[in-house]
């Protein structure tokens, strides 16, 4: 084949690990780009989420404003996001059930991260690498979610997880073999798993000091006549 194939095969590969890299250090911090939030492939997927995940497609507004039942739709979920004046994927309504307003709050993060890290992929992923061949699959260990490795998929659907489970970020791309020096082109997969813990990062508050040591210094060394 050629040292010409193997190297570039190699910097492939390379490529392909270092896309499950990033991926998956964006993965473990529960954070994302708000400005995902608004648009339609997020409020899509969240209400879809509340729909296969929650069984909600509709919720009902607190008494005070007479218990009107709302349809979660994408449209309602943009609404509702945007109530506060801000587009951040948090919603903040006093009618609404504490319950029922944080499994909302939850579905829009989990579709704004989602798409975050989608977006760690795209940023750094090599121009040495046909996008259209690179399949990325991300499957947490939450209840109900398993990681279907014969297959590829993330069963039911991809998810990012929550504070405290473990994410998996498998990376396959489907490398063009033979195609430098006009043999007859074969497509073989290259993968790179990478799994972590998702935790929240912030600033540092006060850490408290050791007690300063107290007593009496040790002596210098006496001179040597």
């Amino acid at each position: 084949m050629g040292y010409g194939e193997v190297g570039r095969a190699l910097r492939t590969y390379l490529a392909v690990v270092n896309v499950a890299r990033f991926a998956v250090r964006y993965a473990v911090v529960d954070a994302y780009d708000e400005s995902y939030c608004g648009t339609p492939p997020v409020l899509e997927r969240a209400a879809q989420s509340l729909k296969d995940d929650y069984g909600l497609t509709t919720f009902a507004a607190s008494s005070s404003s007479g218990g009107t039942v709302v349809s979660l739709t994408p449209e309602t979920l943009n609404a509702l996001d945007g109530t506060d004046g801000y587009l951040d994927c948090g919603i903040a309504a006093p009618d609404i059930d504490p319950t029922t307003l944080a499994t909302l709050n939850a579905a829009l993060a989990d579709s704004a991260r989602y798409y975050s890290v989608l977006r760690v992929v795209d940023e750094n992923t090599s121009s040495i690498i046909d996008r259209r061949y690179l399949k990325v699959t991300l499957c947490s260990s939450r209840p109900s979610y398993a990681y279907d490795a014969a297959h590829d998929v993330c069963r039911p659907h991809d998810d990012v997880g929550r504070m405290g489970d473990r994410v998996l970020v498998n990376v396959t791309y489907q490398y063009l073999l033979g195609a430098s020096f006009g043999l007859t082109p074969e497509r073989i997969p290259m993968r790179s798993t990478r799994e972590g813990i998702v935790e929240s990062f912030g600033p540092l508050g006060p850490v408290a000091l050791p007690v300063p040591m107290t007593g009496t210094p040790t002596p210098l060394p006496m001179p040597v006549p």
